[in-house]
């Protein structure tokens, strides 16, 4: 137990240091010539029998080798980027090239993640397509389809966690893909991570406690600011998941034409969305602003338009993709 949580607290420490994100230059100057050509040759044996990649040995034989080139995963994801904006192909087909490589090696979607989110705001085309292709496999039954259970999405709660303890947001286009493809989620992606962003300072006080045991000294108590900071995040975890929740019923009561109860269920919607729509962080504002993008009957026009004035520049971007009035 003790050591797990000083590997949890140095993990949690290690969080904020996260490396800036790489200009398209600088990131391209990380191309290292032998797994570049290693990916190209692994790439020729499993095109070369298209109809039999499961089985395809030598395909596989050249995937060990570039895994073993690489060294770890992290390397392996970047140099993919890198390969999908340096090779060149006819109609740029060297970043399905990249992603079908990707697809084989199977990596931990936390390194994916990691590696990237960054990428979905790059001004090179080809790193977009690839980074936004590998995030539409990846949601597609994951965001957009499983119930609303934020432990479905545990790699990205983690993720988003990462930056709140580093004080620094998400990626816009990290942030801007992920509330477009499925606003519910996201925002309880958001919410569980800002809830979780003290995991630091409470696995320092963990850790305080066992010393002091171990020592035969008094227990440290948690500290009092801390105690009602989990108090107060625990009340705005539940009124987020209870607005998720309302406004996504209703959503589906209409979809699915239950005109009827849709009727009962829309005020308290509105309601719900009206006072989100007031919230003290942005990425509750900008559920919002998506909703009533994408959902005309749950639109409240001098909400949208408060939005469309609003200080975040994705808020406001959102609401002002949501047209004129109903």
């Amino acid at each position: 137990m003790r050591q797990s949580l000083v590997l949890a607290v140095s993990l949690a420490t290690c969080a904020p240091c996260v490396a800036q994100e790489a200009s398209v230059g600088e990131l391209l100057a990380q191309a290292d010539p032998a797994i570049q050509a290693q990916i190209k040759t692994t790439f020729g044996a499993f095109a070369s029998q298209r109809s039999e990649m499961r089985t395809n040995w030598i395909g596989f034989r050249e995937l060990a080798s570039l895994k073993e080139q690489a060294g770890d995963e992290e390397q392996l994801v970047k140099q993919l980027a890198i390969y999908a904006a340096v090779e060149q192909r006819p109609e740029d087909s060297q970043v399905l090239e990249a992603l079908l490589v990707l697809h084989f090696l199977e990596p931990k979607p936390r390194i994916a993640i990691r590696v990237l989110a960054p990428l979905l705001d790059s001004e090179n085309e080809h790193l977009r397509d690839f980074a936004q292709e590998w995030f539409e496999g990846h949601l597609s039954g994951s965001l957009a389809e499983r119930s609303s259970d934020v432990r479905n999405d545990r790699d990205y709660v983690n993720y988003v966690r990462e930056r709140f303890i580093g004080q620094e947001d998400a990626p816009a286009g990290f942030v801007k893909f992920l509330f477009e493809q499925a606003p519910g989620r996201a925002l309880l992606v958001f919410a569980e991570a800002f809830a979780q962003r003290h995991v630091v300072a409470k696995l320092q006080h963990e850790r305080a406690k066992i010393e002091a045991a171990q020592q035969g000294l008094p227990i440290p108590q948690r500290p009092a600011e801390l105690q009602r900071q989990d108090q107060e995040d625990r009340k705005q975890q539940r009124e987020l998941r209870l607005a998720e929740h309302v406004v996504g019923n209703a959503i589906w009561l209409n979809k699915n034409g239950f005109d009827e109860q849709f009727q009962h269920a829309l005020p308290e919607a509105k309601e719900l969305l009206a006072k989100l729509a007031e919230h003290q962080k942005w990425w509750a504002r900008l559920f919002v602003a998506e909703i009533m993008r994408r959902h005309r009957e749950l639109r409240i026009d001098d909400v949208l338009e408060r939005l469309r004035r609003d200080s975040h520049a994705l808020v406001s971007a959102a609401a002002g993709k949501a047209g004129g009035k109903r």
